[in-house]
């Protein structure tokens, strides 16, 4: 079985801020799952898909960490 994640849940494990996922999910790059009351879930599934996105780039942002502070 895949659980459903509440938005928090997600949040926590993609390391991110409410605006950020809320501006994915606006450019089509998330859709949620929404209960009755509307309330967003996501599946272990789709929080797997974004963290695979965000790899290249957290890669990159380190890189530039590392080399902005070697100089010093």
């Amino acid at each position: 079985m895949n659980p459903l994640l509440q938005i928090g849940d997600a949040l926590t494990l993609l390391k991110i801020s409410r605006s950020t996922l809320l501006r994915w999910e606006k450019r089509g790059m998330v859709r949620p799952f929404k209960n009755h009351a509307r309330w967003r879930f996501y599946s272990q599934k789709q929080i797997g898909e974004l963290q695979e996105r965000m790899r290249p780039k957290q890669a990159a942002a380190s890189k530039r960490r590392a080399h902005r502070g070697g100089g010093r």
